[in-house]
C-alpha cells in the first residue's frame, strides 16, 4: 500500500501541473485571442472531467488493493 500511495500521489501531482500549465496559457491568451481562450477553456474543462474520472478509478483500485492486502495479512 505504501508504494501505491506514492504512485497515486505522483499521478495527482502530474495532473495538477498540467492543469496549471493550461490555466497559465489560458490567462495569457485572454488578451491576445478570444478564440484561443475559448479553445483552452474547453480543453481545460475536458481535462478536469478526465482527471475526475481517473481519480475515481484510482480510488477504486486503491480501496480494492487495500482490502485484498488486509484480508491476506491479518
Amino acid at each position: 500500500p505504501l508504494t501505491l500511495s506514492f504512485r497515486l500521489a505522483a499521478n495527482m501531482r502530474a495532473g495538477h501541473i498540467v492543469l496549471t500549465l493550461i490555466g497559465t496559457y489560458c490567462a495569457a491568451s485572454i488578451f491576445s485571442s478570444l478564440v484561443g481562450f475559448l479553445v483552452l477553456i474547453i480543453i481545460q474543462i475536458g481535462y478536469i472531467i478526465f482527471e475526475v474520472g481517473i481519480c475515481l478509478i484510482q480510488r477504486y483500485i486503491f480501496c480494492l488493493l487495500l482490502s485484498l492486502y488486509r484480508d491476506d495479512h491479518p
